[in-house]
């Protein structure tokens, strides 16, 4: 039996292959920056540029969506709808 690839089905594979990559380097600087040690920010600058870097390779793969991490995601909701402080308990 031979497996045919086509270059969609590589495309979707490889998208999905970025995002995964996308998520991971952007989950991982999202919890350095939620609890920092000295070298955080090395850390940070250096995933910031991995992060660049797959962003163009989606771009250039035609990949759809932004591929956000999920802390990305919740960053940028709380960003755009107000927070509320939970009613006193009494």
């Amino acid at each position: 039996m031979f497996a045919v690839g086509t270059p969609d089905g590589q495309a979707a594979e490889s998208c999905q292959g970025l995002d995964t990559a996308l998520r991971n380097n952007l989950d991982f600087t999202a919890a350095q920056q939620a609890d920092p040690d000295d070298l955080a920010e090395a850390r940070i600058a250096n995933r910031q540029a991995v992060v660049d870097l797959i962003r163009q390779r989606r771009q250039t793969a035609g990949c759809a969506g932004n591929g956000q991490a999920d802390g990305e995601k919740q960053e940028q909701s709380q960003a755009r709808s107000p927070v509320f402080p939970a009613p006193a308990r009494c």
